[in-house]
């Protein structure tokens, strides 16, 4: 083995039997083996795996199609509860932990470790071998809203975490829900504190109820039977159309009571990577298609069909009393 110094036009080199395995340029700049390390003395920065690290520490693999495995850290024990541990500090002191975060792997057993996020040198998140998340404070928010689950209740929070009121939906119009099983019914503010414009039904409203109060039908929902064919289940309640044509047919706008709702969205199926999907959009967008849905608030519903039920039971009531008089 014959190990030589050269020099060149730009610095000099180490090489063994002929080939090049250190260069060294004026600005003293470092390369070892074609880049598998290199110093840019210019910049101050290590790369590895390329001769221009574009930050302190640069690390590049090449695998295309496939995974590049660039970093291991490795802590040389199998104890449980070894754990290796990745932290980034923002401080001028170099074990100011509190003043930065941290990503550790925990080993529970054989095949099974866990991994941990923290930050102020405590675990916020860990996620175990089972795929299952642990969020330490219960809060999970971003994108304007989020939900508190640190109580014996699930809460709605703001974009920070905060929890607020009356500002968050479940669900959407496009993006429902399925079925909601729960041991009570839902519980509807009806605080008078809270309401203005108290007043009974006009007869023009209880007109209204009683066309609505013919519209009640049984019915089978178009996804159930393309799932499920005859065995889609019957279900009972109206048709947010006819409802609306019972409004109208008294002169009245439906969409200016609550029991009714008319939803808009618009929506376009988009292919990535082999993968389909529905993208929404809440305003107008071009190549996306306008989408509407109608519902209905039953509780409001029901109570309104059922003023126009105790006018009639009152009605009833009165005259029959007056047939007894005689």
């Amino acid at each position: 083995m014959t190990i030589s110094i050269k020099p060149t036009a730009s610095g000099s080199t180490i090489e063994q039997d002929g080939s090049t395995v250190l260069s060294i340029e004026s600005d003293r700049s470092v390369n070892i083996d074609s880049g598998t390390l290199h110093v840019d003395a210019t910049n101050n920065r290590v790369g590895i795996g390329t001769s221009n690290p574009n930050s302190k520490t640069e690390i590049v693999g090449l695998n295309d199609g496939g995974e590049a495995e660039l970093l291991q850290i490795r802590n040389d024990a199998t104890t449980t509860g070894t754990t290796s541990v990745l932290r980034f500090v923002n401080s001028t002191a170099n074990d100011s932990y509190p003043n930065g975060g941290f990503i550790k792997s925990i080993r529970n057993g054989s095949s099974d470790n866990d991994l941990s996020f923290g930050t102020v040198d405590t675990e916020r998140m860990r996620i175990n071998s089972s795929g299952n998340v642990k969020i330490a404070n219960g809060i999970i928010h971003g994108g304007g809203r989020g939900i508190n689950m640190n109580t014996s209740r699930w809460l709605p929070t703001d974009s920070s975490g905060n929890v607020n009121d009356n500002a968050t939906d479940c669900g959407g119009p496009s993006n429902r829900f399925d079925d909601i099983y729960a041991t009570s019914g839902v519980v509807n503010t009806s605080d008078q504190n809270e309401k203005q414009q108290i007043v009974l039904l006009n007869a023009t409203e209880i007109a209204v109820a009683k066309r609505v109060s013919k519209l009640f039908k049984t019915f089978k929902w178009n996804s159930s039977v393309e799932s499920k064919g005859s065995d889609a289940r019957v279900h009972v309640g109206v048709i947010a159309q006819e409802v609306q044509q019972a409004f109208a047919s008294e002169g009245l706008d439906v969409s200016k009571y609550g029991l009714w709702c008319f939803n808009t969205w618009w929506e376009k199926e988009i292919t990535e990577d082999d993968k389909t999907y529905i993208d929404y959009k809440d305003e107008a967008t071009e190549g996306y298609v306008e989408k509407t849905r109608l519902g209905i608030r039953y509780p409001e519903l029901l109570s309104f069909v059922h003023a126009y039920q105790e006018q009639k039971l009152n009605d009833l009531e009165t005259r029959i009393q007056a047939l007894e008089a005689k």
